[in-house]
């Protein structure tokens, strides 16, 4: 009986070690300031010591794209941040609960300062498409590099490379949304992979209950 249980143990425990030596889900932590008056090219100089709106993570992907959920209907900062097809898990941490509100989109370049950040795998010259600003830095993971780059303020959706290498970096992305709509954010990056040894480590937990079971029918 006390085999059984070590085997099953085993067992359970190399399930964990694989499934946590393919990906960790992607988070994407957020902030947000509204009622900006002239958001006009401050994606790289906006002061973010100031107090946010609201905080919030998403378990999710950059896929905000508001020309996929009605317009020209008045759209909500949940609306934009659950993405295309709402497949985005919100959750409003501190501040407001911006959920239900309908996203600043007034003229004369009104309206709200978005910071991302997190960490993820990016592919070899990673695009962006967006409307309105967006400044990214990006740091290594590996070896510490930086890289930067955006573009500021365009006044209808366009996308723009990155000129990055491969690999997992940590990121710190900045976007402005003003002038009306649409909004748009998208950039397809995946999750950090979990270092190798853990995905040794589950294999070697299989290996161990495979011999043990070996042994109990000889």
């Amino acid at each position: 009986m006390k085999k059984q249980i070590l085997k099953s143990a085993l067992i359970a425990m190399a399930g964990v070690g694989l499934m946590a030596g393919s990906a960790n889900a992607l988070i994407i932590n957020g902030e947000v300031w509204t009622g900006i008056t002239d958001a006009t090219n401050l994606v790289r100089t906006f002061d973010t010591s100031q107090d946010s709106t609201a905080t919030f993570n998403i378990n999710g992907i950059f896929n905000f794209d508001t020309r996929s959920t009605g317009e020209p209907s008045p759209i909500t900062y949940g609306d934009f941040l659950n993405g295309e097809n709402d497949t985005n898990i919100v959750t409003w941490l501190t501040g407001t609960n911006l959920n239900s509100t309908v996203m600043d989109t007034a003229d004369n370049f009104a309206g709200s300062f978005f910071q991302f950040t997190g960490t993820a795998y990016f592919d070899a010259n990673e695009q962006i498409t967006h409307d309105d600003g967006v400044w990214i830095t990006l740091i290594s993971l590996s070896d510490g590099s930086i890289y930067q780059g955006g573009f500021d303020d365009p006044t209808a959706p366009r996308t723009t490379d990155l000129g990055n290498a491969a690999g997992n970096y940590a990121f710190t992305l900045n976007y402005i949304e003003s002038n009306q709509l649409p909004a748009v954010l998208k950039m397809s990056v995946d999750p950090v992979p979990e270092p190798t040894t853990m995905l040794l480590f589950g294999t070697g937990l299989l290996g161990l209950a495979a011999i043990g079971r070996r042994k109990e029918t000889e």
